[in-house]
């Protein structure tokens, strides 16, 4: 207990390797289970007389977890940087990001709170893209339902979307309005000399033309 003490002020990163001949049986187990409630440290159980390469590795891959977190980048889609921070869908995501700092102080946590995460917030998954132990900086990329991005543009549009090919059948309508505007955009554009020069005031008033 005072050398995991130490260790502690130290700041520095380590795990407590439980010695046993049985490393894998239950009681062994459930006794590094009691450790690390205890201690609040990751305690590993291995037979340190009989290691094999799949073990140090085991050990090396938990030590790193064990590296303290500085920085946390949150990626979401593109779509969604457009949408104001007070919009209901962004703000649910800064809300969690938030949440998750608080909770998060050493790699091996991250885990734990991307498990943790309300995906009642139209967040289908979220998942680990970077992790860098030199710098403490861990990038999370976050993807959302499809139906928030349909919700989303249903909403932006005024038109109901629910599907791509709502959205694609949409877009086309949209075109073909957009191509008939065209038309009479340059018809009125091409009409306007002539009303000039036949001494229409276009510029105060509203021409009738028969």
């Amino acid at each position: 207990a005072r050398t995991i003490s130490e260790l502690k002020e130290l700041g520095k990163p380590f795990l407590v390797l439980l010695n046993s001949t049985r490393p894998y049986a239950e009681e062994t187990r459930t006794m590094a289970a009691k450790m690390e409630e205890q201690y609040g440290v990751t305690v590993l159980p291995v037979n340190c007389e009989q290691l094999k390469q799949e073990d140090i590795e085991t050990i090396l891959a938990k030590v790193l977890k064990e590296f303290p977190v500085t920085k946390m980048e949150f990626y979401i889609p593109k779509w969604m940087e457009i949408l104001p921070d007070a919009h209901p869908l962004k703000a649910s995501v800064i809300e969690y990001a938030r949440e998750m700092l608080l909770g998060v102080d050493q790699m091996k946590d991250v885990q734990a709170e991307i498990f943790r995460a309300d995906r009642n917030s139209g967040m289908a998954d979220l998942f680990i893209s970077k992790m860098e132990m030199a710098d403490g900086t861990v990038s999370i990329e976050v993807k959302m339902d499809d139906a928030c991005y349909f919700d989303v543009i249903s909403e932006y549009t005024g038109l109901p979307v629910q599907d791509e090919y709502e959205l694609f059948h949409t877009l086309t309508k949209l075109s073909s309005l957009q191509g008939e505007y065209e038309k009479v955009k340059n018809a009125l554009l091409g009409a306007l000399p002539q009303l000039q020069w036949a001494g229409v005031n276009t510029s105060g008033c509203t021409a009738i033309l028969s």
